[in-house]
């Protein structure tokens, strides 16, 4: 009835196609449109022939008889599925926003997931070339006489300048205490890290020059100088 647009009537035929809801509503008022025009239905005046001879009366039947009233009402029902149309669509929009919403949280949690596993696959890695390595040397820390359960390998290289820790079986620390390494360098004792309470594999601070890998047990947050009356382990390097 030229009461909406182009666009709009591309959009509502759209998801008359799409969608159940808005077709079968579409038909409803379809045959609400034929019935209606069946009971607005007139039979043509027995003037019109009058009309089509004489232009001059046209103004006056116009006005009397060949616009019927009730077009108003069709008018009426055209605005009202446009009205539904737009709601329904408008539903539509926010469910799938919401459902949009959804997939890319969902799928933000997947990607932080992915990543997540994806270094720790790179760290694995990269462990275990340098544990391969020819040039690496494992030393094996084992407890004494004061912690004789504890176990760690310490890896060495001196060709790459790295050195790493893995805690086999360490005990958990005293209460405000932790574990601490130290290199002997020239008979002075250096800290090159303190032992993880959570995890099985440390980083060590490398120094060309080491002698012996050594861990005492020291206060929280470790100490300038070893405790030697509480060491629990050395290997020599």
């Amino acid at each position: 009835m030229g009461l909406t647009s182009e666009d709009q009537n591309r959009e509502v035929e759209k998801y008359i196609k799409e969608y159940d809801e808005v077709r079968i509503e579409y038909e409803r008022i379809q045959k609400v449109f034929e019935e209606h025009a069946k009971e607005i239905a007139v039979s043509p005046p027995d003037n019109v022939r009058t009309v089509l001879t004489d232009p001059s009366t046209y103004q006056n039947l116009r006005e009397s008889t060949l616009l019927p009233s009730r077009w108003p009402i069709a008018a009426s029902v055209a605005a009202a599925l446009f009205a539904f149309a737009s709601l329904f669509l408008l539903q539509q929009s926010n469910q799938l926003k919401n459902e949009l919403a959804g997939t890319e949280a969902q799928f933000q949690v997947y990607k932080e997931e992915c990543e997540a596993e994806q270094k720790t696959q790179q760290s694995l890695n990269a462990r275990f070339a340098f544990i391969s390595d020819p040039q690496t040397k494992a030393h094996m820390i084992k407890g004494n006489t004061l912690l004789p359960s504890s176990a760690s390998i310490a890896y060495w290289n001196n060709e790459k300048g790295e050195g790493h820790l893995h805690l086999v079986d360490m005990p958990a620390p005293p209460d405000k205490h932790c574990y601490q390494i130290w290199a002997d360098v020239e008979g002075k004792m250096i800290p090159i890290g303190i032992l993880p309470k959570n995890e099985e594999w440390l980083e060590l601070k490398f120094l060309a020059n080491a002698e012996s890998l050594n861990i005492t047990i020291e206060p929280d947050g470790g100490s300038d100088h070893p405790n030697v009356e509480r060491l629990i382990g050395n290997a020599f390097i």
